[in-house]
């Protein structure tokens, strides 16, 4: 008993240690890659990285800019690798954010990444993986700055540690498209839908929503265009006819058709425009549309009333806005699913690996259409 008596001692002097030091901001080893100086913090020094920004007239480039600041509560991540998703490049070239707010040009690009902590702003949470070099997915909001830079900071609650099994590439987009995906499925379920519609379905979220709707039950069907698309579903496993197509003669019965008969109540429309209000008008009754993209570079498109049925618009479903009105229960029930899912239900395959130098070409090729495969940026070694 006075072993047990001792060790609870030590243990509780050695946690109020780290707690009054937590409240500090800290740096870690790794940290002296920035300026040489642990001690020191790198915005005191006049250091700089590379970061790739957004300007109002239309150019996207790598420029200089100071290394950000972790505010308390919030952690300095040295970033490795960061995805190019669609939200991004639409992020990058209009005007207004999803949620139709007025940017600040210039626009530090990129909402998520993966790395590893070098220092802490303060906090006990973020202390702790600074002081353990933790590797983490991270999700990286406005006004923090972008995920495609060489440092970024985050929420110290809104990074995801990952174990060295977890490579940076899988890590990297362990938020944007799992955390839509995991919401869709989300609300499904609470709304006992076992048959959920999703357009753009052979993209990289499209593939992962077929492969994680299944261990809950639901069934996808599928909305693609042209015979390539429909094709990587197939090779996929998606039955035929759970795949419709969007460019052929009949779409708008055949779609009306398998929805009534599946009786899939709940639509997820990744294109926008046209397609919005083509999906609500041809729902079953009481069926419901969510926004989650633009990749026609327009607005939606017929659906300011209710369909014929008493179909409903229910607006963009925006992961942050959907986590913030859930309890906390819901983010932590994600955490452990994307954790356990990352390396297969919720993996992302990359066919481009990117420099810094080589993103901006790159972006304005995907704005116009010109090339395709999810692209991967190469942030450091």
């Amino acid at each position: 008993m006075k072993t047990f008596g001792a060790v609870v001692l030590i243990a509780a002097i050695a946690i109020g240690i780290l707690y009054k030091n937590s409240s500090e901001p800290y740096y870690n080893d790794l940290s002296i890659e920035i300026n040489g100086d642990k001690d020191e913090a790198p915005w005191n020094s006049g250091m700089t990285m590379r970061s790739i920004q957004a300007f109002q007239n239309g150019e996207v480039k790598v420029v200089e800019v100071p290394v950000p600041k972790p505010e308390p509560g919030y952690v300095l991540i040295k970033m490795k690798r960061a995805p190019i998703n669609p939200s991004d490049v639409y992020n990058a070239f209009e005007r207004k954010t999803y949620g139709d707010q007025e940017k600040t040009w210039p626009v530090q690009v990129g909402f998520e990444g993966s790395g590893i902590v070098v220092g802490s702003g303060g906090g006990f949470l973020g202390y702790m993986y600074a002081r353990l070099n933790v590797r983490v997915a991270a999700a990286i909001r406005p006004p923090n700055g972008g995920s495609w830079g060489e440092y970024a900071v985050a929420k110290a609650m809104e990074v995801l540690p990952v174990t060295k099994d977890t490579s940076f590439e899988a890590a990297s987009s362990a938020f944007v498209n799992p955390l839509t995906v995991l919401s869709m499925i989300d609300i499904a379920t609470k709304q006992n839908v076992k048959t959920i519609v999703n357009t753009a379905g052979s993209s990289a979220l499209g593939l992962q929503l077929h492969r994680a709707a299944s261990k809950f039950d639901i069934k996808v069907l599928s909305v693609v265009r042209g015979e390539k698309n429909a094709k990587i579903l197939s090779d996929a496993g998606v039955p035929p006819k759970n795949i419709i197509r969007s460019d052929v003669d009949g779409f708008q019965a055949t779609f009306k058709k398998r929805c009534k008969e599946e009786n899939a109540l709940i639509a997820y429309d990744a294109i926008a425009g046209e397609m919005s209000g083509t999906l609500l008008q041809n729902l079953p009754k009481g069926g419901e549309l969510w926004a989650y993209g633009r990749l026609s570079g327009k607005s939606p498109i017929g659906v300011e009333k209710p369909g014929p049925d008493g179909q409903k618009y229910r607006g963009y479903l925006l992961v942050s806005d959907y986590l913030e009105s859930e309890p906390i229960t819901t983010m932590l029930k994600f955490a452990y699913q994307v954790r356990s899912m990352l390396n297969a239900e919720l993996s992302t395959s990359f066919e481009h690996l990117l420099s810094m130098e080589e993103v901006p070409e790159h972006v304005k090729s995907l704005k116009t259409h010109q090339r395709g495969g999810k692209a991967l940026i190469s942030l450091s070694n």
